[in-house]
């Protein structure tokens, strides 16, 4: 005799009942204990990927907090910066950096750039994107971004007109 359930999607499903064999009851077995491995592996996966993330703040705390006391030091002295420091601490230029900021400080210095070449000075600087699409990412920090303009396929730092201009032009 047919009885109605319904699914997880709130579909009916109509089931027939039959007598088990042993067959059938090894298969839907091997589904539930494959089921209950699987939640396993990623309550497991779960646990290990906010640890990383834990991980991965307080190196990248770290990291600013070295980079800025060196920063201070640096500017504190008269001396030359150190031979491959200079290397290094581009290496760390965008650690812990907001994207909008990140991108006009690599605008102010190379005037104009792609979001290919823009990605790349982003990543040579170790900028942290939060998805696994950052072309996206800078496409839509730099759309509402009100000194960054887009010409043709690049985008371009404008310093912004001083306010004096602007209430000039409304008297």
């Amino acid at each position: 005799m047919p009885t109605d359930n319904g699914d997880a999607n709130g579909k009916q499903m109509r089931l027939e009942r039959r007598s088990v064999t042993v067959e059938r009851l090894g298969y839907v077995d091997g589904l539930f204990n494959e089921l209950e491995e699987q939640l396993h592996r990623y309550v497991e996966f779960t646990r290990q990927h906010q640890k990383v993330l834990a991980q991965l703040e307080i190196a990248e705390d770290t990291v600013q907090a070295i980079r800025g006391y060196i920063y201070t030091q640096l500017a504190n002295t008269e001396e030359e910066v150190p031979a491959g420091w200079e290397m290094l601490l581009k290496k760390v230029r965008f650690v812990g950096a907001r994207l909008g900021e990140a991108c006009t400080e690599v605008l102010k210095d190379r005037t104009s750039l792609n979001h290919v070449e823009l990605c790349d000075e982003l990543n040579n600087g170790q900028f942290r994107f939060r998805t696994a699409h950052p072309l996206r990412e800078i496409n839509a920090a730099l759309l509402r971004h009100p000194k960054i303009n887009k010409e043709g396929d690049k985008w371009v730092y404008t310093e912004a007109k001083s306010t004096i201009e602007g209430t000039a032009a409304v008297q």
